[in-house]
């Protein structure tokens, strides 16, 4: 049986809930019930005061074409030159990723859900500063500011259009990088900047283009205006596709189920390969690990001290050891895949960097070394410990150290 290391068995383990939960979620039974149909928030199905459903049917009323709803982000690139308009609380995309123009509309607003009927708000507060600034600061290269106060008398257009209308508290911002179209003297209720080559707008308040804001006079009519005139400025072609901050409409595929399909599937295959990959170098070599004392028998071990002292009374002792080093040499550059045309000192250099690398308690160095002051001081007792020794470093080399990683834990 092969010995994983813990590290091996964590990273096998993650890849393979990463696996499960990917094969879940591409067959819906995660987050299941999710439905923007009867969701209250700011997307464009939601029918409540602060949802963009009258957005998308006054846009497909403009460009007298059905607006498009994107959630999945991997099929951008197959729209092009269209305006995307990003709604809810999450970063919009990077547009340099596709041709074409990004609308930020910036929330405002926190809610929770009519029990009685769940697709419709029963109270709404507003959001902390900081989730729409940060919003802003992600949609532009430069640093944005937002501010609150009271509705403004009047707004400054770049457009003809009407003035827009709300009540209670506006939400504005300002930035070295924004470029203002519809501007008040706190800040820009619309503004432009570019990124990676494109236009990015952004509508810091959304009471003019939600469901209650279009049901306020003039609002309908300066969205359409707005929508044309950003059409006009960004070169976009057709009405809108409106992203989704989460969660996924009636009929639309998820960007996980696409990983098990062609042509995506392939790449979730080579991913899993690489995983495996990774993970295999880090186990060791099939078979069971030495024992961590070298026991001997008495019979041997008294055969073992008999030859070892005819050997150094014949002189013969420091012959043997070199012959039995180098013959441990080769087969241990055979074993760690050396080059066969090696010098004996280039072979112990191999050696010497494979057995750190594989964290083995001794080097063939230190051996060779004794081996040679062997020659000029033979000792009985010193060749035996030697020739276990050699012994020992090739068999670590060749199934891994156990008691050196028994003194690493």
């Amino acid at each position: 049986m092969p010995t994983i290391p813990g590290k091996a068995l964590a990273l096998i383990a993650a890849s393979t809930a990463l696996l499960f939960a990917l094969a879940f979620l591409a067959e819906g039974r995660i987050g299941q019930g999710l439905d923007y149909g009867r969701d209250p928030g700011p997307n464009s199905f939601s029918t409540s005061a602060i949802g963009f459903a009258g957005l998308v049917k006054m846009c497909e009323s403009v460009f007298g074409e059905p607006s498009g709803r994107q959630a999945d982000l991997g099929e951008f690139a197959n729209v092009k030159e269209r305006l995307h308009v990003v709604t809810g609380n999450f970063s919009p995309p990077r547009p340099g990723i596709f041709k074409g123009a990004v609308l930020v509309i910036l929330p405002k607003w926190d809610y929770a859900a009519n029990p009685q009927n769940p697709s419709w708000v029963a109270d709404v507060a507003l959001l902390p500063a900081t989730i729409p600034e940060d919003m802003a600061n992600d949609s532009q290269s430069g640093e944005a500011f937002l501010s609150r106060g009271g509705w403004p008398e009047k707004f400054g257009l770049v457009f003809d259009g009407p003035q827009p209308e709300g009540s209670g508290v506006v939400q504005l911002i300002t930035g070295r990088e924004l470029v203002p179209v519809i501007s008040a003297p706190d800040g820009f209720l619309l503004s432009r900047t570019f990124i990676d080559g494109a236009q990015v707008f952004i509508l810091s308040d959304p009471d003019i283009a939600n469901n209650m804001g279009l049901f306020k006079g003039q609002n309908a009519i300066l969205m359409a205006e707005v929508m044309k005139f950003i059409q006009s400025a960004a070169k976009t072609k057709g009405p809108p596709v409106f992203l989704e901050p989460s969660g996924l409409g009636e009929g639309e595929s998820d960007i996980f189920g696409a990983l098990f399909k062609m042509p995506l599937l392939l790449g979730t295959i080579l991913a899993s390969l690489t995983v495996l990959l990774i993970a295999l170098p880090a186990c060791q070599r099939f078979g069971a690990p030495p024992r961590e004392t070298q026991a001997v028998s008495y019979g041997k071990e008294k055969l073992i001290d008999n030859g070892a002292r005819l050997l150094a009374r014949s002189g013969r002792a420091a012959e043997a050891i070199d012959g039995y080093l180098d013959l441990n040499l080769r087969a241990a550059g055979k074993l760690s895949r050396a080059p066969e045309r090696l010098e004996k000192a280039q072979l112990l250099d191999w050696l010497e960097l494979s057995g750190k690398a594989r964290g083995l308690s001794m080097g063939p160095k230190s051996l060779a070394d004794r081996a040679a002051r062997l020659r000029h001081l033979p000792n009985q007792a010193e060749a035996l410990r030697l020739a276990r020794d050699i012994h020992k470093w090739k068999t670590e080399l060749e199934h891994g150290s156990f008691s050196h990683s028994r003194n690493r834990q």
